[in-house]
C-alpha cells in the first residue's frame, strides 16, 4: 500500500488493458460509501510511445466526462539525471505522467489517492509513479491534481493521448476513514 498508510482498503473493482481501448473507467463504481479513495496502478504498456496518461472525472456515472477548469502539477526525476515539472491551472483533462515508453517491460505503475468525491468540495488526487521515458530512462515522477467542479464526482477515467492500452492493471479501492 502507498505511502505506508494503516488507513483500511476495501477493493471496488478492477480494469484491466487489453489492447483494445484507449482508455480503462470505472463508471458507478464512486459512490457516497467512501469520500477517499485510493488507485493502484501497475505494469500500464501503452501501443503508442511517447504519450500523456490523463485523467477525468464525471458527475454522471459516466456518461459524459468534465472537459474543463482541471489543475494539474507533476515533476518528474530521470535516471539520467535530469528533471522536469510540467502544469496547468485551466486544462481539459488531469495530466499525471508523460513520455511513457511502450518499450516491453516498461509499463507505468503508480500510487495514487482521490479526495472529495462524494462532495461539493472541489475533487482532489496526488500521487507517485514509475516508468521508463522514451529515452529509455527511468522516471519517478509525483503528481497532484483537481477538478474546480462543485459536483460530487460518480466515474473516473484514465485515458492516453494516442493509441490502446495494451497490457496492465488499475484497481479502485475505497478508504475506509474510521478506526484509525
Amino acid at each position: 500500500m502507498a505511502y505506508n498508510n494503516p488507513k483500511t482498503l476495501s477493493l471496488i473493482a478492477t480494469g484491466t488493458a487489453n489492447n483494445s481501448a484507449t482508455y480503462l473507467e470505472f463508471t458507478s463504481k464512486i459512490t457516497t460509501s467512501f469520500t477517499t479513495y485510493y488507485v493502484e496502478i501497475r505494469n500500464l504498456l501503452p501501443a503508442t510511445d511517447n504519450v500523456t496518461m490523463d485523467l477525468t472525472f464525471s458527475t454522471n456515472n459516466g456518461s459524459s466526462y468534465l472537459a474543463t477548469n482541471y489543475g494539474y502539477a507533476y515533476h518528474n526525476t530521470t535516471s539520467q539525471p535530469a528533471s522536469t515539472s510540467t502544469g496547468s491551472n485551466s486544462a481539459a483533462s488531469a495530466i499525471f505522467c508523460s513520455a511513457l515508453s511502450n518499450g516491453a517491460s516498461t509499463g507505468f505503475s503508480a500510487d495514487m489517492y482521490l479526495y472529495n468525491v462524494d462532495t461539493t468540495t472541489p475533487m482532489h488526487f496526488k500521487g507517485m509513479g514509475s516508468h521508463y521515458n522514451t529515452s529509455s530512462y527511468l522516471n519517478h515522477v509525483a503528481f497532484a491534481g483537481f477538478n474546480s467542479g462543485t459536483t460530487a464526482v460518480t466515474a473516473i477515467k484514465f485515458t492516453l493521448s494516442s493509441g490502446n492500452m495494451v497490457s496492465g492493471t488499475i484497481r479502485l479501492y475505497g478508504v475506509k476513514e474510521d478506526g484509525i
